[in-house]
């Protein structure tokens, strides 16, 4: 009986480590930056934080955000922007904060939106929205039939990067 038993462990002792190796799963998963800001050739960055003589005399002034619109229902938020410099545009980085009608804040979130903007131009600008639940609407659009929260935006513009003609 004493050595049955002793099969019987020594067995399951062989049989238990061939099971938890066949549960071993290695994987590889190959991990591409999506936010990286690749540089070309004669642009330039105008930043907030920058000092007036560092930026060339360019300024974050130079660019207008105009004509913000959101909806109920609709995935993205547009925009348009101006380009008052002499350069072309490429990039803007902007900080948007959302808030109630009574100033309190509801969300804040910062975007890199790239662009091409030329000289003195305006371009329409499509960004995803925050509302995922489509249940704010910003004050200005269209009021919506059903129940829904309005909403007010500051955009303040973070960097720009510009480009050499």
């Amino acid at each position: 009986m004493n050595r049955l038993l002793s099969l019987t462990i020594a067995a399951l002792m062989l049989i238990t480590p061939l099971s938890l190796d066949a549960r071993k799963v290695k994987t590889k998963i190959e991990v591409e930056p999506t936010d990286t800001l690749q540089m070309e050739r004669g642009t330039f960055i105008v930043s907030a934080d920058a000092c007036e003589s560092c930026n060339n005399g360019y300024s974050l002034t130079q660019l207008l955000l105009t004509g913000y619109d959101k909806p109920l229902n609709s995935d993205t938020e547009t925009f348009f922007v101006t380009n008052n410099t002499d350069c072309d545009l490429t990039t803007i980085s902007i900080e948007i904060e959302y808030l109630t009608l009574d100033s309190r804040q509801l969300h804040k979130r910062f975007e890199r939106i790239k662009c091409d903007i030329p000289a003195g131009e305006t371009r329409k600008i499509d960004i995803r929205t925050w509302d995922r639940q489509h249940s704010f609407y910003y004050h200005l659009s269209t009021r919506p039939r059903r129940q829904a929260t309005p909403y007010t935006i500051t955009i303040t513009p973070i960097t720009i990067t510009l480009r050499f003609p």
